[in-house]
């Protein structure tokens, strides 16, 4: 006889306090197509959260694509010309006069398998990497593009007392960012409860040249006395260009780098544009503390009073 799990298997979850993380998460390991049956990923025991054990039959998941977006970013300037700047592929194609509308550099010319996701049942779990479901992917997946595996919670009632919450791990580059549970009964919230993923998706723009100030917006500002002269190219492969470019659906620092442009005020599909000073805010502004700016970079000074 063959039994499965059904809606409600983990029973009623309680929230109590802040930071409660009820999802376990892993990564997938390699593509998978339509209609596959099996997928194979980092580790397949994803215990912890609000299980009692190890990934099993009748468990919920939850394949979502995070990147994989292609942008309109020409890099015929830094590849053929030897510059270092990328541009829009309409300023080559003659489509748009040279300069006009920048913006078009980074905008989404195909979203790919990026933003695909779907949820399916566990049928079976085989050695450490393995997990066999119910039934076949209804999309395909490219891991190139940063596919995370995460356990759903099949609740039978959700309860979170007054103030608590329900978060995720900060998105790391792999996994994190995404709540999500299955509630077969009731979802009661107590005054100030929330579930929420503010703050935990993609990451702000990475900083050239370390140091302990962080900033906020598209990208982090972190440096005093940045280089760039203020009105930067819109895509570069140098940091004299402007702040780096926040994370978005078309990748990250790696993702970046290898089309020449890491650097610069355009924005790479959903990601913030760097600001016109190396380490300089630029999709949401950084944080200037008192004392002087010259508007290069943060200052070293105390940045209690955040200027937005």
């Amino acid at each position: 006889m063959h039994l499965m799990a059904q809606r409600g298997k983990d029973g009623n979850y309680t929230a109590s306090g802040t930071g409660n993380i009820v999802n376990t998460y892993t990564f997938l390991n390699s593509n998978a197509i339509a209609g596959a049956t099996n997928i194979v990923v980092g580790s397949n025991a994803m215990s912890g959260g609000a299980f009692t054990g190890n990934l099993a039959a009748g468990d919920l998941i939850l394949i979502i694509q995070m990147q994989g977006a292609t942008l309109d970013v020409n890099v015929t300037p830094t590849v053929t010309w030897g510059g270092t700047y990328t541009v829009p592929d309409a300023w080559i194609t003659g489509a748009l006069a040279w300069g006009a509308q920048p913006w078009t550099w980074g905008q989404v010319t195909n979203y790919n398998a990026c933003g695909k996701f779907e949820m399916a049942e566990v049928r079976a779990v085989s050695g450490s990497t393995n997990i066999t479901l119910n039934c076949g992917l209804q999309n395909s997946y490219t891991i190139s593009g940063k596919v995370q595996v995460i356990r759903v919670p099949r609740f039978n009632n959700l309860t979170l007392n007054s103030s608590s919450n329900i978060v995720p791990p900060n998105w790391n580059g792999t996994t994190g960012g995404i709540v999500a549970v299955e509630v077969n009964g009731n979802v009661v919230f107590n005054s100030g409860s929330k579930i929420t993923a503010n703050g935990a998706g993609f990451r702000g723009g990475s900083t050239t040249v370390p140091s302990n100030q962080v900033g906020f917006g598209g990208t982090c500002s972190a440096h005093t006395n940045g280089t760039g002269n203020g009105s930067t190219q819109v895509g570069s492969s140098v940091a004299g260009e402007g702040g780096r470019k926040g994370e978005g659906i078309g990748g990250y620092v790696t993702e970046y780098d290898l089309i020449y442009s890491g650097y610069g005020r355009g924005a790479p599909g959903n990601g913030g544009g760097g600001g016109g000073y190396q380490n300089c805010g630029g999709g949401g502004g950084c944080n200037v503390g008192a004392g002087s700016y010259t508007g290069k970079g943060v200052p070293s000074t105390t940045f209690a009073n955040a200027v937005w």
